[in-house]
């Protein structure tokens, strides 16, 4: 796995993710780090959305292509 260090972070925005980490009963480290493997996934789920959308007008437009 790769690791990764993110320097200059305001102290207020890691004091935030800290109390969150508190609350939740984990450490900073993976609060950040599903965080970040969240904001990933969404994106992708949000790219695969708009790929299915421009699919169906495409099919819509032109209709189904046959498959060999």
């Amino acid at each position: 796995m790769a690791e990764m260090k993110i320097r200059k972070l305001d102290e207020r925005l890691v004091e935030t993710f800290r109390a969150r980490a508190w609350q939740a009963g984990r450490s900073l480290e993976e609060v950040l780090r599903q965080l970040l493997t969240d904001t990933a996934r969404d994106r992708r789920r949000q790219l695969i959305a708009e790929l299915d959308e421009l699919n169906a007008g495409l099919r819509d437009k032109y209709g189904e292509l046959g498959r060999r």
